[in-house]
């Protein structure tokens, strides 16, 4: 599985290219092909020895149902509205509210202290043909819907066309890798340090279950949360995707701008 972390530059060339031909492989000795990485590959092996070696981290995964998302969509779609938000979309948005009311999944661990971050900065997972790349949401809990729709759809081309700044790749306070759309029901994404967890999502399946004694088929997907035990807890990370299903049941609150707290509101 490749890991979610952010490219050191989106400028250069990232294809890692073939410096010998037909030699001895160092480990098995087997003639192979050697390759070397690209700086951003290389970049990539080093953040996921550090994610292993230095955050002991846990996995927790919930079926949450998607009814709810798949009708907003649906009813969006007739309205000819463009870009129509995708699941990921509504989900970026779902989990930016969820982290508002879960702050301490939007912070880091750094010099044994506890950094809470002020601002949520969601980012976003991009496979390109050789390399993950994670655009970044900033603010996306100050974001409608719609916004947060345009925005997303700006940074997925900007990494496909590799024009994305180096700012746009950076800044992140949250990671989100949506793998459904390949068929993927459930994986274990690496946190991606210093952040406090990474949210990994997949197919949306339909799924029966009995309910007051009736069996019901309702689409769900499974959502895993991979998180640094020394920020957050067992307990925590399943209130948070207990929450963040709540939200995705009622996705509709989404298309509103957030409301401002009572500090914010006397700035």
């Amino acid at each position: 599985m490749r890991a979610t972390v952010r490219a050191p530059d989106s400028t250069e060339s990232s294809a890692a290219s073939p410096v010998e031909k037909e030699k001895r492989a160092p480990v098995t000795g087997e003639t192979a092909t050697l390759v070397r990485p690209s700086r951003a590959q290389q970049f990539i092996a080093r953040r996921m020895v550090q994610a292993h070696s230095e955050i002991p981290s846990f996995n927790v995964t919930a079926k949450i149902e998607m009814s709810g998302v798949n009708e907003l969509r649906l009813r969006l779609k007739q309205t000819a509205q463009s870009p129509v938000p995708s699941v990921t979309d509504i989900i970026v948005g779902a989990t930016a509210r969820t982290l508002r009311a879960f702050p301490m999944f939007n912070s880091s661990y750094a010099e044994e202290q506890f950094v809470l971050h002020e601002r949520v900065n969601i980012g976003i997972a991009v496979a390109l043909s050789d390399l993950l790349v994670v655009p970044t949401v900033f603010d996306a809990d100050r974001l409608t819907l719609d916004e947060i729709a345009l925005t997303t759809v700006q940074l997925v081309q900007g990494a496909r066309a590799r024009t994305l700044k180096p700012a746009e790749l950076g800044g992140g306070t949250f990671t989100i890798s949506n793998l459904g759309m390949f068929g993927i029901e459930s994986f274990t994404p690496i946190v991606n340090p210093p952040q406090a967890a990474i949210l990994g999502v997949g197919r949306t399946a339909e799924n029966l279950s009995l309910e007051d004694g009736v069996l019901v088929q309702r689409p769900r997907a499974l959502f895993s949360l991979s998180c640094d035990h020394r920020l957050v807890y067992g307990a925590d990370a399943a209130r948070f995707l207990q929450h963040l299903g709540e939200v995705l049941q009622e996705p509709e609150q989404l298309l509103d701008a957030p409301q401002k707290t009572q500090e914010e509101s006397n700035e």
